[in-house]
């Protein structure tokens, strides 16, 4: 995609969202049904008469098949089976094979570079949405001047990670969503890499890329257990795949398939929000998946650097606390506080012991802190 400079943006107020995400909502519960779509499905492919499912705004290529998980039978719940159809007539309904959607809080720099890094792809259908959260650095600023054809959104106040994502999928048109830190830079030929793994992989809901550090060095992108998974095994049994989640900073989905089990959950406000969309998305019948030769740089953590690390610290922990709770029984939740108190307990009167004989004091005190907040967080279980 070329974007030329200097032209006016479009920049929506997040009032002004709110009223595109009434025209296009996502849609509750899962797979929802419209029957007037689905007969002018029929009319087109009539020998699928009874297997055509619908998730609003999943368009597909003319030549790719429509996918999605799961078994559907009339009077039982909404688990559509997976049907593959010609699909020429959907593309209509999007002018996009990608829509790219970046949260945005004070790092005016950094999402400079990543704007640059996706404008000098190959891949021409590309939506890029930056949704910023009232962000004090001029971000939105710069977009506006070099970024012009970048639907900017403007929230008047940080609405979270979670949030501003959904802000971001509800005025997307493409086929993919693909959620991207602002702090990242995507390598050549990122995007068209990760269009042919989805369209290749019809089981995949959602998969992440590869992560580097800055000097080249690789950073974990992929996870196979979720966090106190040995408490809850036979909540988690049953699920497809080996890959339990993938970090939030780069991973692409079906778009139909994340607004089918309604986005982002927004109570997540920053962390966890990723283990949580993975889960719910293996739980709805889909697999997580993983693009190897997809590369992206990730400086990380660049929109956290201004707070204290305890402060860091307490958000993580709280929203670990709050997995849990949503996706454990209160059983297992309770064993998994019980044992996180038992640990700090112990690392901190092991750490205490060791500062003594130290001479670089900082390192320890960094994990004193860390484990002082997880006293406080699992003890008090709020």
């Amino acid at each position: 995609m070329h974007i030329q400079e200097g032209w006016p943006v479009n920049i929506m107020s997040d009032a002004k969202t709110e009223q595109y995400a009434r025209a296009l909502p996502i849609p509750t519960p899962p797979y929802a049904f419209i029957i007037t779509e689905v007969s002018y499905f029929l009319k087109f492919i009539p020998a699928c008469a009874n297997r055509i499912p619908h998730e609003q705004a999943k368009p597909i290529q003319p030549t790719k098949s429509f996918e999605t998980p799961g078994n559907f039978s009339r009077g039982q719940s909404l688990e559509i089976s997976r049907t593959k159809l010609s699909s020429s007539i959907m593309t209509a309904f999007t002018p996009y094979d990608i829509s790219v959607i970046i949260v945005s809080y004070n790092t005016c720099n950094y999402l400079a570079k990543c704007l640059e890094s996706l404008t000098c792809s190959r891949q021409p259908h590309t939506q890029i949405i930056v949704v910023d959260n009232a962000s004090q650095d001029a971000s939105l600023e710069m977009v506006r001047r070099r970024f012009s054809p970048v639907i900017a959104i403007a929230n008047s106040e940080n609405k979270g990670f979670a949030a501003a994502n959904n802000q971001g999928i509800a005025v997307s048109q493409g086929r993919y969503l693909y959620f991207l830190n602002p702090d990242t830079e995507v390598y050549p030929g990122g995007l068209e890499t990760m269009i042919r793994y989805m369209d290749s992989h019809p089981d995949i809901g959602i998969a992440g890329t590869a992560l580097v550090n800055p000097d080249g060095s690789p950073q974990p992108s992929v996870e196979y257990r979720y966090p106190g998974e040995k408490h809850a095994k036979k909540t988690l049994a049953g699920l497809k795949g080996e890959i339990a989640w993938v970090l939030g900073a780069s991973m692409i989905a079906r778009t139909g398939a994340v607004k089918a089990i309604g986005g982002f959950d927004d109570t997540f406000f920053l962390y966890g929000e990723e283990q949580d969309l993975c889960l719910r998305l293996r739980k709805s019948g889909w697999t997580i998946g993983y693009v190897p030769d997809a590369v992206v740089m990730h400086w990380g953590g660049k929109s956290e650097r201004h707070h204290t690390p305890s402060h860091v610290w307490e958000k993580k922990f709280r929203a670990e606390l709050k997995f849990y709770r949503t996706h454990y029984p209160a059983c297992a939740t309770r064993r998994i506080c019980m044992e996180n108190v038992a640990q700090a307990i112990w690392r901190i009167a092991t750490l205490h012991l060791t500062l003594p004989f130290c001479q670089e004091t900082s390192l320890l005190e960094n994990k004193l802190e860390k484990y002082r907040t997880a006293l406080k967080i699992f003890s008090s279980r709020q």
